[in-house]
């Protein structure tokens, strides 16, 4: 470990070296959330990505300060990879005016920026490449009517002339402009736009890219039986229905580095299986689709689902994909396909089930079963778990680390209470944290906390929480270890916190 004044190298600026990184596990034997995964040429810290998250915030499709400052936090809680928002690769293919673009190379400093403190803390960050297709040209959600998707029109900055899609079908009567069929020329410029924004992102200096084909979107609207109906290459069959993204995937496969991970994010289904549609894309096509993505190029499907229909027949709950994205990767392993990484999202909110989602990584070899279990008798659904508001929710500040320091509670039934300005610790969290049974009221010097209330019994007889308040800025809180598996924290510097070389090592 380089010493504590170290300076984190090719930095603009002073900052100190995270060596590890953020997210490390200490733990010789940390569970499978926690180990190391290596693809192509770039090696995550663990099995924990921040999902993206459109904050429809930027001006012109630039990216702003505000998106600084969004997406440098995540460096601090632990995650390995943080992708970048759906970023359009044209102008007409942002979902609201305040979205990400890079269709232009002014668009490339801006991610630049955020590129490079990443870097400098030893984090790496995506980015999502998408075109919105037939839902392009709406407000921000907030602007909604009583949750209806309103229409941006010109005079707010929207383009509903120039809304285009698979074929002229709109997503909904309401709020949603009525798209032209794509000729073939505007399919080669949507190519060309995600050949072109991948360079570019390359130039950024992003690490991941990831081809948005999900959620009703361009690409997604053109997979569907029910949102594609055109005549031409690009409709009809399952093969010609796939054309897109395949010819999208090749042309930016063509153009980034050979070591540069590329994902695809996809609708697992459209959830119209009960409709009055005979054909709808489903689970079973997803999986035809994913036996022809490591030949393309790609590296991990993240699977999603909804999104291209208003009809769709879905009750969202916790880890509701996730038995989806376990299927996927079953069958995958069945067929002999081991070098296709399958991500799950969605609802993934409580810290046992993302620690299970990816434990220990080996499916059955029979495919009949949602519910896959290794020979350690562990759940095995996907190799990656992508959390996107949890991971922004819980981290603000430290009354609300619970889904940090919840994460690995393993066989403890560990839990982090808020009570007032104070965090209840139980014992069996002080035992796997290997934090002493503090007997003194006064500040400890190493870990920079007030104890409250502390019982100095032997670990194995301790029966009441422990108090801990944080003394310094709440932004401790980034940094908070997940139990069962002590990892490496920030070290954070006396002018941004006053806690400096703050570690947990057992």
């Amino acid at each position: 470990m380089a010493p504590a004044n170290t300076a984190a190298p090719n930095a603009p600026y002073y900052t100190p070296i995270q060596s590890p990184p953020v997210g490390t596990a200490l733990s010789p034997n940390p569970p499978t959330i926690f180990t190391p995964l290596k693809i192509r040429d770039v090696t995550f810290q663990n099995r924990i990505w921040v999902a993206p998250m459109c904050m429809y915030s930027a001006s012109n499709g630039h990216l702003t300060d505000f998106h600084l400052v969004h997406l440098s936090a995540f460096a601090y809680r632990g995650a390995s990879l943080t992708i970048l928002e759906a970023t359009s690769v044209l102008p007409n293919g942002r979902i609201t005016p305040q979205d990400s673009g890079l269709w232009s190379d002014s668009q490339i400093a801006p991610i630049r920026r955020i590129a490079d403190f990443l870097h400098s803390q030893d984090q790496k960050l995506g980015i999502q490449l998408a075109h919105a297709g037939r839902k392009a040209s709406t407000c921000a959600p907030w602007l909604a009517k009583r949750g209806k998707t309103v229409l941006a029109t010109e005079d707010v900055g929207g383009w509903p002339e120039d809304v285009m899609g698979a074929s002229a079908i709109p997503w909904s009567k309401e709020g949603f402009a009525m798209p032209r069929e794509m000729s073939a020329s505007d399919v080669q410029d949507v190519i060309d736009g995600f050949r072109d924004s991948a360079k570019r992102a390359v130039e950024a200096g992003v690490d991941v890219i990831e081809i948005h084909g999900a959620h009703g979107y361009l690409i997604s609207s053109f997979l569907s039986p029910i949102s594609n109906q055109r005549k031409d290459k690009y409709g009809g069959s399952f093969e010609n229905r796939i054309r897109l993204l395949v010819e999208v995937i090749e042309a930016v496969r063509a153009v980034i580095p050979s070591g540069m991970p590329l994902l695809v994010r996809v609708s697992s289904t459209e959830w119209m299986e009960k409709s009055e549609y005979p054909v709808s894309w489903d689970v079973e096509s997803t999986i035809k689709l994913a036996k022809l993505l490591p030949a393309l190029g790609v590296d991990l499907l993240d699977v999603s689902s909804g999104g291209n229909n208003e009809l769709q027949a879905i009750t969202p709950y916790n880890d509701f994909q996730v038995g989806i994205a376990g299927r996927i990767r079953s069958e995958l392993y069945a067929a002999g396909i081991k070098d296709l990484l399958i991500g799950a999202v969605g609802m993934i909110t409580e810290a046992e089930a993302a620690k299970s989602i990816v434990e220990s990584g080996k499916p059955a070899a029979k495919a009949d079963t949602v519910e896959i279990e290794d020979e350690q008798g562990a759940i095995a659904k996907a190799d990656i778990v992508l959390i996107a508001r949890q991971i922004k929710k819980y981290g603000e500040t430290y009354s609300e680390s619970k889904f940090c320091i919840d994460l690995c509670t393993s066989s403890h039934d560990s839990r982090m209470v808020h009570s007032k300005s104070v965090l209840q610790i139980c014992p069996a969290t002080i035992q796997a944290l290997h934090v002493p049974p503090f007997t003194t009221q006064k500040s400890s010097a190493k870990h920079k906390y007030d104890i409250l209330t502390t019982n100095s019994a032997p670990k194995s007889k301790l029966q009441t929480p422990l108090q801990l308040r944080p003394v310094f800025s709440p932004q401790v809180s980034y940094s908070w270890p997940w139990v069962d598996t002590p990892f490496r924290l920030s070290r954070l510097s006396a002018r941004r916190c006053s806690v400096p070389q703050l570690e947990w090592n057992p």
